[in-house]
C-alpha cells in the first residue's frame, strides 16, 4: 500500500493522505472487511503513526481510543480470532511511539543485518571452493544465497506488512534454504568415510550422500508443498501446516539417523592409520558434528513452531526466532569456513585423488 511505503520513507503527510483513503475504503465494503478487519486495523497503526510523527499526539491519542474500541468489539465479528493479536499489536505501536522510536525499526534493522552476514559468508565460501575445487561445497553455498534472499525478502515483509508476496517468498526461502546445508554435511561425511576408513562405515560411502540427500529432496518438496498451500487459500492453512510439519519431521528423522552412522563410523574408524592425518579428518568430524547438531536444533524448533500454526507466539518472537534459527544455520556454514573440507580431505581432480584403505 502507498500509504505505508510513504510511511516507511518517513514521509508523514503522504502517508496519512493514502492511509485515510485506505481506511475509508476498507470500511465501506463492510461486507468483505469493515472496520474490525485487520487490513482495516492495519491501516488504523499506520495512521495513528503518520499523525503521531507529525506532531498532534492529542489527535493520535484520539485515534488509538478509537481501535481500542474496534479491538474489543472484535470478539463479535468473523474476525474475532485476530483480536488478541491487535491488541498486542496497537499497544507495541503505542509504546514505541511514545518511547520516541518506530515499532518497525528493529525488526528491519535485524533483517538487513541477517542478510548482510549472509553475504559475509558467501564470499570466502565461494573463493574456497573454487580454490580448493571442492564442488560438492556448492550445496552450502546455494544455502547461503537462498539465506541472503529471504532475509532481505523479510526485510521488504517487514516495510509492506499486507503484501502476500514478500511474506510468501521470505518464509519460503529461510525454511527450505538450510536444507542445503545439511546436504553439504551429508556429502562431507560421505567423503571422510571414503578417504579414512571405507571398511569402518555401516553404510558404503558411495550410498551415504545418495540415501541422506534423497531424503533432504523429498523433505525439502514436501515443505514446498505445504509452504505453498498455506498462500493459495485460507481454508488449507490446517493442511498445509500438517504437510510442513511432515516435511520438517522428516527432516529431523533423516538428520538423526545420519548423526547416528557418523557416530558409529568415528567409533570404529578413529584410531585407524590411512591416508588421511588422523588429526586432520577428526577436527573436520568434529565440526561436521557440530554443525549437524545446530541444524537439527534448529528443525526442532522449526517443527515445535509449526505444531502450533502459521501465526502463534513463538512466530512473533523475534529473539527466539533469531536465536535458534539464523543463528543456529550461521554457526554451520561459519564452522565450514574455519575447516573448509577441500583444505582437510583430497581432491578427486588433478590426479590428488586418495582413497582410504582397509585397517
Amino acid at each position: 500500500m502507498l500509504g505505508h511505503f510513504w510511511e516507511s520513507q518517513g514521509k508523514c503527510a503522504e502517508a496519512e493522505t493514502y492511509l485515510r483513503q485506505a481506511l475509508a475504503a476498507f470500511e465501506a465494503r463492510a461486507d468483505v472487511l469493515g472496520p474490525c478487519a485487520p487490513p482495516t486495523m492495519g491501516s488504523r497503526r499506520g495512521l495513528i503513526r503518520a499523525v503521531w510523527r507529525q506532531g498532534r499526539v492529542e489527535e493520535a491519542e484520539a485515534l488509538v481510543g478509537r481501535a481500542r474500541e474496534l479491538i474489543e468489539q472484535m470478539g463479535e465479528t468473523k474476525f474475532r480470532k485476530y483480536q488478541v493479536e491487535e491488541r498486542e499489536m496497537l499497544e507495541e505501536t503505542v509504546k514505541a511511539l511514545r518511547e520516541g522510536r518506530p515499532a518497525v525499526v528493529g525488526l528491519k534493522n535485524a533483517a538487513l543485518a541477517a542478510a548482510v552476514i549472509y553475504f559475509v559468508l558467501l564470499v570466502p565460501h565461494i573463493a574456497m571452493t573454487l580454490r580448493a575445487r571442492s564442488w560438492y561445497m556448492i550445496a552450502a553455498i546455494l544455502c547461503i544465497i537462498g539465506e541472503f534472499w529471504g532475509y532481505l525478502a523479510r526485510y521488504k515483509s517487514i516495510t509492506q506488512p499486507y503484501s502476500i508476496l514478500w511474506y510468501a517468498v521470505q518464509n519460503s526461502l529461510i525454511i527450505l534454504s538450510p536444507v542445503f546445508a545439511a546436504a553439504t554435511q551429508y556429502i562431507i561425511l560421505g567423503r571422510i568415510i571414503e578417504h579414512v576408513a571405507p571398511d569402518r562405515s555401516p553404510l558404503k560411502h558411495t550410498l551415504v550422500a545418495k540415501l541422506f540427500v534423497g531424503g533432504d529432496i523429498i523433505s525439502f518438496f514436501i515443505q514446498g508443498m505445504g509452504s505453498s498451500l498455506y498462500f493459495i487459500k485460507d481454508s488449507l492453512t490446517s493442511v498445509s501446516t500438517a504437510i510442513m510439519l511432515f516435511g520438517l519431521a522428516t527432516q529431523i528423522l533423516s538428520f538423526s539417523c545420519f548423526l547416528a552412522l557418523a557416530m558409529v563410523f568415528y567409533s570404529r574408524a578413529k584410531d585407524c592409520p590411512g591416508p588421511v592425518e588422523p588429526g586432520r579428518w577428526r577436527r573436520l568430524f568434529v565440526v561436521l558434528v557440530v554443525g549437524a547438531l545446530a541444524i537439527l536444533v534448529r528443525s526442532i524448533f522449526r517443527v515445535v513452531e509449526y505444531s502450533q500454526g502459521f501465526d502463534n507466539d513463538i512466530t512473533r518472537d523475534e529473539a527466539l526466532v533469531y536465536s535458534l534459527d539464523f543463528v543456529m544455520v550461521v554457526l554451520a556454514l561459519f564452522l565450514l569456513l574455519v575447516a573448509h573440507p577441500g583444505w582437510f580431505l583430497p581432491n578427486r581432480q588433478g590426479g590428488m585423488s586418495i582413497r582410504g584403505s582397509k585397517c
